[in-house]
C-alpha cells in the first residue's frame, strides 16, 4: 500500500468474569440416590485452593478444526504428548483462547507451547489479557513474567506466519487486503502457567459428560440460542427459550450416557452478552432441579452476573436430570428468557455435557456453501486497511462456521491536531438469509461497542451510551462485503 498508510494494531476483545459466587442456599428437599452400578468416576480435587492442581471453570477457543475430538481446546491440558488444539483451515490472526478459573490464582509466568505441523502456521505474537485488561504481548513461545492475580486469561493471536498483503482492485482510494493461507491453521500444544514458587499449575479442563441437552422451546434462529451453549464457557452465547409466554414452565432435560453423581449446580443466569442484554431479557427466579422422580426447588438472586452455586443436602446420582423454570424476573424490553452458563458439580469439579451436534452443524454449513461466494469467507479473516480522504480505517471481520462473528475496527483522522480515534468491537451471532452462487445475504446481530469511550467493557464497567444492541444485513459477492448502518465495506479482491 502507498506510503501514506499508517499501520495500526487493533485492540481487542475483552472477555472476563469475576468469580464472586453467592453463598449457596440450602435445598428444600432430598433427592433419592440412583443405585446404578456403572457411573462416571470423577476425581476428587484438592481442598486447598493454592495447590498447583486447578480445575478450570471453563475454557473455549474461538475456532476449532474438525473433527473436534482430535483438535478440541481441552487438548491443551491433556497428558498425551501428541494432543493439540488447532483452528479451522483459514483461521489464523484474531483467533483466541479463553481460560476461566473457579477462584483467582496468582500467575507468576505464562508460556505457550506452539504446535508444529506442515498444515499449521507459526504464532508470532500473542496479546495477553488478564480479567479483560490488556497486560502484554509475547513473541512466539517465549515465557513471559505476568506477576498478577487472575480470574481469567484471554490469549489473542495477533500475528502469524502465512499472511500476505495485497493491493485491492479498488481504484477510487487506497485499500490493502491482508490474507491468511486458507489451507492452513494455527495451533497450540499447551499453556504453561506457574505460581509464586515457579511451580507449574496442573490445569485440568472440566470433565466432559457425553449426552444430550433438550429444551422445551428455542428462540429462532436455533444456531444462535442452542441449549448446548449452556456448557461452552462463553457467557455471551446463551440458551434462550422460544415460548409465547415469559418462560414459566419451560424446561431442560439432561440425558447422559452413564449415571453421574452430583453434589451441586452452578448457574450463570440471564442472557449475558452484555449488561444491556441481561436486563432487557428475562431471567430465572425460582426453578426446580433433580431426577424425574423428585425435583428440588431453588431461587436465584436477580442482578447477579456471576455464577450462583447451589449445594444439595444429599448427593444425586442419575443419568437423567431435569431443570424446570417456575417463576421469572421479567426483562425490561423482551419477554424471552435466557441462561448463559451451567455447570454440573461434583465437589469442586465442574462437569459439562458434550456431543457432536455442533460439529454436524458445521459440516452441514460447509456442504451448503460449497462452490458459492461464501466458500472462501466462512472461517476466513477478512482484513482491510483503507485510506480515503485522510481518513484511515483498519478493520477485520470473521464469520465463523459456528454461526458467531467478530468485527474489529479502528478509525482515525490525520487532519486534526489530535488524532481522532474510534475503536469498535462488535460480536454476536449471524443468520443466513439468502444464498446463491454469486451472492448471499447474512444478518449479523449482537453488541456493537465503542471501546475508545469506555474502560474494560467485559468487566461490566462501561456505560450503556457506548454500547448498542444492533443488527445489520451484509450483502456479499465475490468482490466485497457491504454492510448497512453499522458494518463498513470489506474488499475481497
Amino acid at each position: 500500500m502507498k506510503n501514506q498508510l499508517i499501520y495500526f494494531c487493533i485492540i481487542l476483545f475483552l472477555f472476563s468474569c469475576n468469580n464472586e459466587t453467592p453463598v449457596p442456599p440450602k435445598s428444600e428437599g432430598v433427592a433419592p440416590k440412583d443405585t446404578a452400578s456403572e457411573k462416571i468416576k470423577v476425581p476428587d480435587t484438592p481442598e486447598n485452593k493454592f495447590t498447583s492442581k486447578i480445575y478450570l471453570e471453563g475454557l473455549y477457543a474461538t475456532s476449532t478444526a474438525l473433527p473436534h475430538k482430535d483438535y478440541k481446546i481441552s487438548n491443551l491440558f491433556s497428558e498425551s504428548q501428541s494432543a493439540v488444539w488447532k483452528t479451522m483451515p483459514g483461521a489464523g490472526p484474531d483467533e483466541g483462547v479463553m481460560l476461566y478459573f473457579q477462584e483467582p490464582i496468582f500467575i507468576q509466568s505464562l508460556q505457550l507451547e506452539i504446535a508444529e505441523d506442515e498444515n499449521i502456521e507459526a504464532i508470532n505474537r500473542t496479546d495477553i489479557y488478564i480479567d479483560g485488561k490488556y497486560v502484554l504481548s509475547v513473541s512466539g513461545g517465549e515465557p513471559e513474567m505476568i506477576e498478577a492475580e487472575a480470574s481469567s486469561v484471554f490469549l489473542r493471536f495477533t500475528n502469524t506466519s502465512g499472511t500476505d498483503i495485497v493491493d485491492s482492485e479498488e481504484k477510487n482510494f487506497d485499500v490493502n487486503i491482508e490474507k491468511f493461507n486458507k489451507k492452513k491453521s494455527i495451533g497450540l500444544k499447551g499453556v504453561i502457567i506457574t505460581n509464586k514458587n515457579n511451580e507449574v499449575y496442573k490445569l485440568l479442563a472440566p470433565v466432559e459428560l457425553k449426552g444430550t441437552v433438550t429444551a422445551s422451546s428455542l428462540l429462532a434462529p436455533a444456531e444462535a440460542y442452542h441449549p448446548l451453549q449452556l456448557f461452552d464457557a462463553r457467557k455471551e452465547f446463551a440458551w434462550v427459550e422460544g415460548s409465547d409466554g415469559k418462560g414459566e414452565g419451560e424446561s431442560l432435560i439432561f440425558e447422559l450416557e452413564k449415571p453421574v453423581e452430583l453434589t451441586g449446580l452452578k448457574i450463570k443466569n440471564g442472557y449475558q452478552r452484555s449488561t444491556e442484554h441481561f436486563y432487557q431479557n428475562g431471567r430465572v427466579d425460582q426453578y426446580e432441579f433433580g431426577v424425574p422422580e423428585q425435583l428440588l426447588s431453588h431461587h436465584l438472586q436477580d442482578n447477579v452476573l456471576e455464577y450462583q452455586e447451589f449445594g444439595f443436602m444429599e448427593n444425586i446420582t442419575s443419568d437423567k436430570f431435569i431443570f424446570k423454570i417456575k417463576s421469572v424476573f421479567e426483562g425490561k424490553q423482551y419477554s424471552d428468557l435466557g441462561i448463559s452458563e451451567m455447570r454440573l458439580m461434583y465437589k469442586d469439579t465442574p462437569m459439562i455435557i458434550v456431543n457432536d451436534e455442533r460439529e454436524e452443524s458445521k459440516k452441514r454449513l460447509y456442504q451448503k456453501i460449497k462452490e458459492t461466494c461464501l466458500e472462501n469467507i466462512i472461517d476466513k479473516r477478512i482484513a482491510n486497511e483503507v485510506l480515503e480522504n485522510d481518513l484511515f480505517s483498519s478493520r477485520s471481520l470473521i464469520l465463523r462456521s459456528d454461526y458467531t462473528f467478530v468485527l474489529y475496527e479502528e478509525n482515525s483522522s490525520r487532519t486534526q491536531k489530535k488524532s481522532a480515534e474510534q475503536k469498535i468491537l462488535a460480536d454476536g451471532s449471524w443468520e443466513l438469509l439468502k444464498l446463491e452462487k454469486e451472492q448471499a445475504e447474512i444478518k449479523v446481530f449482537g453488541k456493537y461497542f465503542d471501546q475508545s469511550q469506555a474502560h474494560i467493557f467485559y468487566k461490566g464497567k462501561s456505560s450503556s451510551e457506548h454500547l448498542k444492541i444492533f443488527k445489520d444485513i451484509l450483502k456479499i459477492n465475490y468482490k466485497k462485503i457491504k454492510g448497512g448502518k453499522f458494518v463498513a465495506e470489506y474488499y475481497l479482491k
